[in-house]
């Protein structure tokens, strides 16, 4: 599972910060979904999950709306910004995301519970509790912001929503340390 969290990580990472070259982006975001889809494809190759399963649908739900917003943002740049439409295409975005998240820690805590880390487990859910709720309250910020037209909380909805990013890019982390922990004393005991 180590190499599966490993390129959710990387996905992640790269789904987040994008590498461009003036208005061109090179690597641009469905890459990294791409990578996160990969990821879960190889963990659920060493434990499946149905966790797993409807995250590998929703990492590819993020892949097709990262590929239509790429294809939108090239064709017109950023004069669609504010636009009612595509503010609440960034929702559908938030809500796609945070089910991949959801799913992933879900399947993640079954794992740990299979394998008797209980401990480990409780953490997670505790983890899952406070992100899903800073994920949905900020979801209703970036309703509210979008609504009223109010620039400053669009603005911490902007930000506040990096930070959801990077600190679900630690939790996998985490995951990928623990999971490799768990194979290792697995392969010592046998």
């Amino acid at each position: 599972m180590f190499d599966g969290f490993r390129l959710i990580f990387l996905g992640l990472f790269f789904a987040t910060f994008h590498i461009n070259i003036g208005t061109l982006q090179i690597l641009p975001a469905f890459v990294g979904w791409i990578i996160v889809l990969n990821g879960i494809s190889k963990i659920r190759a060493e434990f499946e999950h149905k966790s797993f399963h409807k995250a590998s649908l929703y990492a590819s739900g993020l892949i097709i709306h990262s590929i239509i917003s790429f294809a939108i943002g090239f064709i017109y740049g950023k004069s669609l910004d504010n636009s009612i439409p595509i503010i609440m295409w960034n929702v559908i975005f938030g809500l796609l995301e945070l089910l991949l998240d959801f799913k992933i820690l879900e399947g993640a805590i079954s794992y740990f519970k299979s394998t008797a880390r209980l401990e480990l487990a409780e953490e997670f859910i505790h983890h899952l509790k406070i992100y899903i709720c800073i994920f949905i309250t900020n979801t209703i910020i970036i309703g509210v912001g979008a609504t009223l037209y109010n620039n400053l909380l669009i603005g911490i909805s902007v930000f506040l929503a990096l930070i959801l990013r990077i600190v679900f890019m630690v939790m996998v982390n985490r995951l990928k340390k623990e999971s490799d922990t768990i194979s290792t004393s697995i392969d010592v005991s046998i």
